[in-house]
């Protein structure tokens, strides 16, 4: 028997969570993402997408839900290694990641490619219809109940010019069980111990 969707909140998602548990929250999640191939998948998606569509560059691409941008600025390296101009956005509602993205752009003095960070709610994004090839959208739909998904994909679609790439978790017991060991052996912040599991339990 599959697990049920659960509409419980998550810890991160709260706004008043202190500066330092939502750092390390952040860091742990970075983690997470490059161990367990979240960053690596999104780079993959991106680089197949671009080389089947013959794209040369410069190409502009939004990142929903961008957290500490981890994602990003593997896109960066990665366009910066395949000689590609890349003009990167990302968004999050929350200013504390937003801080800390920004922080982390700043010392990849090395990346030379253009990258910027907005406050806003990916419901109502504030951009032109195609004012972008791509949007990048990872470890983020579980967020939002099913009807929220598809007003989120209908601002995708409205601002894509090119494709959407998503990734997100799976609801199964088996993903359920290997989120509780990964976590507990790679990460320390308590928010990501009990973020996990329920990301694991809203998951597609």
């Amino acid at each position: 028997m599959g697990l049920p969707r659960s509409d419980e909140p998550e810890l991160m998602d709260q706004l008043d969570l202190s500066d330092e548990e939502h750092e390390r929250a952040l860091n742990d999640l970075a983690r997470l993402n490059r161990l367990f191939g979240g960053r690596s998948l999104a780079v993959s998606l991106l680089a197949d997408a671009v080389k089947r569509l013959g794209l040369a560059g410069p190409i502009r691409i939004l990142d929903v839900g961008t957290g500490s941008a981890d994602i990003p600025l593997a896109i960066l390296e990665w366009s910066n290694d395949a000689g590609l101009e890349v003009q990167m956005v990302g968004v999050d509602f929350n200013l504390k990641s937003l801080a800390r993205a920004r922080e982390l752009a700043s010392t990849r003095k090395n990346l030379n490619t253009d990258i910027e960070f907005i406050c806003a709610d990916a419901l109502n994004l504030p951009f032109r219809s195609g004012s972008f090839d791509f949007v990048i959208c990872s470890q983020f739909l579980h967020h939002f109940s099913f009807d929220q998904i598809v007003e989120l994909l209908k601002q995708f679609r409205k601002v894509a010019s090119k494709g959407i790439l998503i990734s997100d978790l799976q609801r199964t017991r088996a993903s359920l069980f290997m989120t509780w060991i990964g976590t507990r052996v790679f990460t320390t912040s308590h928010v990501v111990h009990a973020d996990s599991l329920t990301s694991i339990r809203r998951g597609l």
